[in-house]
């Protein structure tokens, strides 16, 4: 939404040095994929009952993920993803700092997050809705 992003930008340049937060537009899967390699860890603060499949692709680059804990996003990442409230800003920090200072949290997280991405497939997803749709 055009309005929000507008928002973001806003905040961003409110709060922050140039330069100091970098947004990306419409980037290639190889470089997509190459940044969640490289990540420490990746965040999904959303909001919205979204199926959230950013998650999911951190996860298969073994990528550590945190996320909000509204909506669908537990049940769907289950114990794959350690979890924060969006609207408490103290949690959000505390959990950034603790998968920064926890290698441990973050090795559970790679492999945890690397058995549970593979259970997503779209052969799996065609199949089922096929089932729903009785044909």
């Amino acid at each position: 939404d055009k309005n929000f992003f507008s928002e973001i930008i806003n905040f961003i340049g409110k709060n922050f040095e140039e330069g100091e937060i970098i947004i990306y537009h419409n980037l290639e899967n190889k470089i997509l994929a190459n940044l969640y390699k490289n990540a420490i860890f990746y965040v999904f603060s959303s909001y919205s009952e979204v199926f959230g499949l950013t998650p999911l692709e951190a996860m298969s680059q073994k990528c550590p993920v945190l996320i909000s804990n509204k909506s669908v996003l537990s049940e769907i990442n289950k114990q794959a993803a350690y979890y924060f409230n969006p609207d408490d800003v103290k949690q959000i920090k505390n959990s950034m700092s603790k998968l920064l200072i926890n290698s441990k949290l973050r090795n559970k997280l790679i492999i945890r997050g690397n058995n549970h991405f593979k259970k997503f497939t779209w052969k799996k997803t065609i199949d089922q809705t096929l089932e729903i749709i009785d044909i």
